[in-house]
């Protein structure tokens, strides 16, 4: 009698042990799932058009030796063109950089914008913007869209600029180039288009 107890109590202690390992290894499955959906998304929503906005009182590039495009006061923007980016990224991400209010009021406040002021723009293309470093110490550009089509998303992004009235250099796309940053501030500011960071 007293073996038949024992032995219903082990079988209650286990059948309750086995139960308790099923909900735990079901939890462990959905953090499991969530966490990938999270690591997807992130990874879908990495690939935007990227402008690193740097504030300056001067900026200019070269291409072999020879100045291209210079600018006084105003934005130096660094774009990166990534896969997946469409027109419609170019058009946020300019009207962004135009409105952004950056550059000081009367009272020293961070208040007025590249209109505001009379701000020019130098845009220059940089594909490694879009560089992937999770993975060992070489950066990864797989993210950067192809040359040909980054290029019309680029211009269409200077196009736009230059419509609403900036005055607005570029480098040489896909060329080495040496670029001359006085940044004011200094001030540096990353945007992109599906406006993660604000």
């Amino acid at each position: 009698m007293i073996i038949l107890i024992l032995v219903k109590k082990w079988v209650y202690k286990f059948c309750n042990l086995v139960e308790l390992c099923k909900l735990n290894f079901i939890d462990e499955c959905k953090n499991f799932i969530y966490l990938k959906a999270i690591i997807t998304r992130n990874r879908r929503e990495d690939k935007v058009l990227i402008a690193l906005v740097q504030k300056v009182r001067s900026g200019s590039v070269e291409v072999d030796g020879e100045i291209v495009g210079s600018i006084g006061k105003g934005f130096v923007v660094l774009v990166g063109v990534c896969k997946d980016d469409e027109p419609s990224d170019a058009i946020k991400l300019a009207e962004k950089v135009i409105n952004l209010r950056v550059f000081e009021d009367d009272s020293g406040k961070m208040n007025l914008s590249l209109n505001d002021v009379g701000g020019e723009i130098l845009a220059v293309s940089q594909f490694t913007l879009c560089a992937n470093t999770t993975k060992g110490n070489r950066p990864s550009f797989a993210d950067a869209m192809n040359p040909e089509d980054a290029q019309k998303i680029f211009t269409a992004f200077v196009e736009l600029l230059k419509a609403r009235g900036i005055h607005t250099e570029t480098g040489v796309f896909g060329a080495k180039m040496m670029v001359k940053i006085h940044n004011d501030g200094p001030v540096t500011i990353w945007l992109d288009s599906k406006a993660k960071r604000k």
